[in-house]
Order: structure tokens, then C-alpha cells, then sequence
């Protein structure tokens, strides 16, 4: 598809095609989207934040034995950090993909529409694909989530001890 319509653009489009006008336009436009998205995006992790922290302060006293402080530290500061990268630009960037993915496809129905049905048989075996990748990165993703949270107890464990070792003078000098 793209080289039917680089092919049939080639040398149509100059360098001056766009006014400076239409640029600062489409950076001012640009920009108020990214913005939004982003502010979006803060205010959904913050709000996670509370929430995640409501539900800590309502649990039972057993609970806390169970559950390290370090490992619930690490894991939400993770995941959070997770769904900040998740959301904010990439849905405006993944809204945009898939208008050009159905733009491409008009385009190419215009051109040829048995080219363009050959390369559809095509599509499941890109989402298969695609979901198999998926798949894969979330479990290396939830390994990696247990291995920082692990640490993360093991990090704060040792920093809260060193008060402990201090109090009954055994540190070596």
C-alpha cells in the first residue's frame, strides 16, 4: 500500500507544500493533544494511587503479616509506572494507527481491490502473531514484577535492620 501511494505521490509533493501558517498550527495542535493526554493520564495514576492506598489502610492487621511492605511499595510503584506508560501518549498514538491502517486500506481498495484481498488473507497470521508476542511479554513481564518486588523487600528489610544493628552498637569500625 505504501508503495502505491509513494509511487503515485513521488515528486508531487515540494519541500514548500505546507505553510510556516500550517505548521505552527499543526505543532499548536499537536501539542494541546499530547498535553491532554498526559494530564489524562497523571490524574488516572494518582487517582490508582489513593485508591491503592485506601484499600491498604482497610485491611486487617493479619493481612500486613502476610504481605511485606517493601514488596507492596515496589509492586505499586511497578505497575503504576506500568499503566503511565501504557496510557497518555500511546492511546493517541494507537487511535492513530488505526486510522492509518483503515486509510491504507480504502487507498488500496481504490488502487486494486484483488491486491488488496490477497494481502488481507494475510491479517489473521499478523494477529496471531501479534498475540503470540503479547502473551510472551506478559509473563516476562510478570517474572520481572515478582523479581523487583523480591528485591524491593530485600532492600527495605536490610535498610530497616541497619537501625536495629546501630541500636546495639554492632557495627564494625
Amino acid at each position: 500500500m505504501r508503495s502505491i501511494s509513494s509511487g503515485n505521490c513521488s515528486g508531487s509533493l515540494r519541500k514548500d507544500r505546507f505553510s510556516k501558517l500550517e505548521k505552527e498550527h499543526l505543532n499548536k495542535w499537536l501539542t494541546i493533544q499530547t498535553t491532554c493526554l498526559i494530564v489524562v493520564c497523571e490524574n488516572l495514576v494518582n487517582r490508582l494511587r489513593r485508591k491503592f492506598f485506601k484499600a491498604i489502610l482497610h485491611q486487617d492487621i493479619a493481612w500486613f503479616d502476610k504481605n511485606n511492605s517493601g514488596e507492596l511499595a515496589t509492586k505499586l510503584f511497578d505497575n503504576l509506572e506500568r499503566i503511565k506508560e501504557g496510557t497518555g501518549e500511546k492511546i493517541g498514538l494507537t487511535i492513530q494507527y488505526i486510522a492509518q491502517s483503515l486509510g491504507g486500506f480504502a487507498i488500496a481498495f481504490v488502487f486494486s481491490w484483488k491486491l488488496t484481498l490477497i494481502m488481507m488473507s494475510l491479517t489473521p497470521f499478523m494477529i496471531v502473531c501479534g498475540s503470540f508476542m503479547a502473551k510472551r511479554a506478559a509473563l516476562v513481564t510478570k517474572e520481572e514484577a515478582k523479581k523487583y518486588a523480591e528485591a524491593g523487600r530485600v532492600a527495605e528489610e536490610a535498610l530497616t535492620s541497619m537501625k536495629t544493628v546501630i541500636a546495639f552498637n554492632g557495627q564494625q569500625y
